[in-house]
């Protein structure tokens, strides 16, 4: 390979990197109306991806190696929709409760084009340390539950470009009523014994 073509190809790569993943609009992947997509952040197994679908084009997008559990990603929408910047938050226990990942989506309005805007999205899990931008609204409140779940208002404001947009997070594991039995019932066995030695 040549240095010429090793050169071209790192500065791809750089470029991808700084750009963080605005790529995919760029590269001409517009959602519309004709031909819309779907959205799917996963961090079930704490290693976060999303997956914007397109027919049968599927695009996925991992953190990068140093990004930790912090996900960006871009895509472009055609027809336009307002532009600002709304957020997400799913809880680990009830809403309003223990905040546990959020979503944060920027639209904004391509310069020197016509009824296309581009959607900017990082996901952060864990974001006990992060607060959202000045103007920013929240949309959805969601309690996780393991499973993919709909983000509705963040939805809507997508126009009919998207026809879904989930998150699926991971649930604090609460032990089963056998596992309770089972560490349960030693426990009980020393109560009652310490009971009747009292008396």
């Amino acid at each position: 390979m040549t240095s010429f073509v090793k050169v071209g190809i790192v500065a791809s790569v750089v470029l991808s990197l700084v750009t963080g993943f605005a790529g995919v609009s760029r590269a001409g992947f517009v959602c519309s109306a004709t031909s819309p997509c779907s959205v799917q952040i996963d961090d079930l197994t704490e290693t976060p991806t999303a997956r914007v679908t397109q027919g049968t084009f599927n695009f996925t997008v991992n953190p990068a190696p140093t990004a930790g559990e912090t996900l960006a990603f871009s895509f472009a929408l055609s027809p336009t929709a307002t532009p600002g910047t709304q957020y997400s938050d799913l809880f680990e226990d009830k809403a309003g409760g223990t905040l546990s990942d959020r979503v944060l989506v920027t639209i904004t309005s391509v310069a020197g084009t016509t009824g296309i805007s581009n959607v900017f999205v990082t996901f952060v899990s864990d974001p006990s340390t992060t607060t959202p931008p000045a103007g920013a609204t929240l949309a959805d409140a969601l309690v996780e539950n393991g499973s993919f779940q709909d983000l509705p208002i963040l939805l809507h404001s997508f126009g009919p470009s998207v026809t879904s947009f989930q998150v699926r997070s991971d649930v604090e594991t609460v032990p089963e009523p056998s596992t309770l039995l089972l560490l349960g019932g030693p426990l009980a066995a020393l109560v009652g014994a310490a009971w009747r030695r009292r008396r």
